[in-house]
């Protein structure tokens, strides 16, 4: 028992050595995180007032870092933050007004030149896009402490036209609940959330107790969150809550992928007068365990049919591209064709669609999986390019088709005609 006792004690003290503590006063905006790709990872802490701000698992590097991340601590200036790491971290903590990295960025070997890709780090599904206070917003899972997936926080950038994008930083970071999964945001135009006067308003799973979360922003560049959960977990695994307005039954919608027995995928459906209390109303089910139709990142919208009647259909889509077609009353999603086939391109993934898109237009971007993580490239991924969807009437009925969107006709710097042939086998 003796024996027992003192390597307990020896274990304690030695977990004890094993975590480091570093104390600074904020004076600046960042504190700067070094990455070494495929270095060791470590856990690392942010406290502020004895509370727990954030955690990060990253390749911490000493002063041989590939690259610089960065996290914002304005919001502490004046204060004291804790930084705790786990093993001996032996260089000290710094602070930055100014991005230290080697530029010139978005000029690197393998970065693509009109597709989005952020800065730094790692990126995959497009989240909370949302057209609001005249511009596009492509929210995106990041991870700004590494190239490769982990430590899943909203990235958030900006365009007025669909090509130029800018990053303006991270809207929704790691808390008490758990890392940012997927999930949407809506323009609440009539302020039906009570949040303030015609607020974005986003939905997102919190991956530590799987419930969808809530924030919300009225002027596009500070986010809020709601204390409590929007919607308390339903089932197993479920996430990536996508929220609609369905202006026949005055209400929202939400649409949100649940995991049931034997590996049933399951799209629920839920309603709600104000953003804040979710009623739920129906479910559809895909398919089980490696079948992936409905599995995941669900999208719901209506669209207009070209040459068909009735004029307008409902689409349901989900990560793998594969939809279904039929009639939506706001309660229940009736298939009329389902399993169909849509983007079939390599590497395109977990789509999404605009709210509020100010032409009417039903635009979608993808995630495209680039694996840019070689040599000293700093990103990795990238999403598509923007694309319009439409429904046009085929002998089988009506299916999906996409273009990338006009504004993508001001890269042409030529043009070249071809006359009628006829191809041979």
């Amino acid at each position: 028992m003796k024996h027992y006792c003192t390597s307990l004690l020896l274990l304690a003290a030695l977990a004890t050595q094993a975590q480091s503590t570093q104390t600074i006063t904020v004076n600046k905006k960042w504190l700067a995180l070094p990455v070494k790709n495929g270095g060791p990872k470590q856990d690392l802490e942010l406290w502020a007032d004895g509370k727990k701000i954030t955690y990060i698992n990253m390749e911490l590097a000493g002063d041989n870092a590939d690259w610089i991340s960065y996290f914002d601590i304005s919001s502490w200036k004046g204060k004291q933050l804790e930084v705790r790491t786990s093993g001996n971290y032996a260089s000290t903590f710094k602070q930055s007004d100014a991005d230290t990295n080697r530029l010139p960025l978005y000029k690197e070997a393998l970065r693509g030149q009109f597709h989005f890709s952020p800065k730094r780090g790692w990126t995959n599904d497009p989240n909370g896009m949302v057209y609001y206070k005249g511009e596009y917003h492509l929210f995106f899972q990041h991870n700004p402490y590494g190239r490769e997936w982990g430590n899943m926080t909203w990235g958030h950038a900006v365009s007025k036209d669909l090509l130029h994008w800018k990053e303006v930083g991270e809207a929704l970071y790691p808390d008490a609940t758990g890392t940012m999964y997927s999930g949407s945001a809506v323009a609440d135009r009539n302020n039906t959330s009570g949040l303030g006067q015609q607020p974005m308003v986003m939905f997102y799973t919190s991956a530590g107790n799987w419930s969808q979360g809530m924030a919300w922003s009225t002027d596009g560049r500070t986010f809020h969150k709601l204390a409590q959960p929007a919607v308390p977990r339903i089932n197993k695994d479920n996430r990536d809550p996508k929220v609609i307005w369905h202006a026949a039954s005055k209400s929202w919608v939400m649409v949100v992928w649940v995991e049931r027995e034997e590996g049933l995928n399951t799209i629920e459906f839920l309603r709600s007068p104000d953003l804040k209390n979710w009623t739920r109303t129906s479910v559809l089910n895909g398919g089980k365990g490696d079948d992936r139709y409905l599995y995941e990142c669900p999208d719901l919208f209506e669209l207009p049919t070209n040459g068909f009647v009735p004029e307008k259909k409902w689409v349901l889509t989900a990560a793998n591209g594969q939809y279904a077609i039929g009639s939506f009353d706001g309660f229940t999603f009736k298939p009329e064709a389902e399993r169909l086939n849509g983007q079939l391109g390599r590497d395109f993934y977990a789509s999404q669609t605009f709210d509020a898109e100010p032409k009417g237009r039903r635009i979608e971007i993808g995630w495209w999986r680039t694996h840019t993580n070689k040599g000293d490239m700093n990103f990795n991924q990238a999403m598509s390019i923007p694309l319009e969807l439409q429904l046009t009437l085929t002998k089988d009925g009506p299916r999906l088709t996409r273009m990338p969107v006009k504004e993508l006709e001001s890269l042409r710097t030529a043009t070249h005609t071809v006359k009628a042939g006829t191809l041979k086998a």
